[in-house]
């Protein structure tokens, strides 16, 4: 049976638009010792220590949000939201041989108080040893996933679901803030009745 994408991990192993894997990206997946699923812990504390947290004004939103490659993001030094971190990770992990893919997801339980606006959150998953897992690259939070993943429950206010997915958001053509916004509108708004987010316990990954 021929592979799609989604099912391809060479595929997963390719350069996005954004995740273009540069001498500087090399050296920086270099200089981490860990290997298998310890390898991913280490690359969120990279992550940590190469991008100082920035308050994601509306001007910077504006200005560089979803615009950014991992490689600009390391000479810049800091960061304006978990997309940012979910490219170098991207980066990082597959220059270190780790086939990852880029998941941008949305909160929809946040779409109930904030249609035009709702909340998202980028996650990566990673493939090793036959198994697949998730990684939350801001928070340090790794889950084994089982299945495919559809959504993922954080507490009782965070529900996300999948609004694109691929090597970065680039290759998923959102290229700016105004159209994240729209794409993660778009989902939420098919998603928020058929999900059913109260019946969802906490901490529970779906396949």
């Amino acid at each position: 049976m021929t592979k799609t994408k989604s099912e391809n991990l060479d595929y997963r192993l390719k350069e996005g638009p954004l995740t273009i894997i540069t001498p500087q990206i090399k050296k920086l997946s270099k200089s981490l010792q860990e290997e298998g699923i310890d390898s991913l812990f280490g690359f969120t504390r990279l992550i940590e220590t190469s991008l100082k947290k920035r308050k994601p004004s509306w001007k910077l939103l504006e200005k560089y949000h979803q615009k950014r490659s991992a490689d600009k993001l390391i000479k810049d030094g800091w960061g304006i939201s978990c997309s940012d971190a979910a490219i170098l990770f991207c980066a990082l992990a597959r220059a270190k041989g780790v086939p990852t893919e880029y998941v941008q997801t949305v909160n929809i339980r946040s779409y109930l108080n904030k249609p035009k606006s709702p909340n998202g959150h980028t996650f990566c998953i990673c493939y090793l040893n036959g198994r697949k897992y998730i990684v939350d690259p801001v928070r340090g939070f790794i889950w084994k996933l089982e299945g495919n993943f559809k959504y993922i429950s954080l507490g009782q206010e965070n529900k996300y679901v999948r609004a694109f997915s691929g090597l970065d958001n680039a290759a998923c053509g959102i290229t700016n803030h105004n159209e994240l916004i729209l794409a993660l509108q778009n989902t939420a708004k098919i998603w928020f009745e058929k999900l059913k987010p109260t019946l969802i316990s906490p901490a529970e990954i779906r396949g």
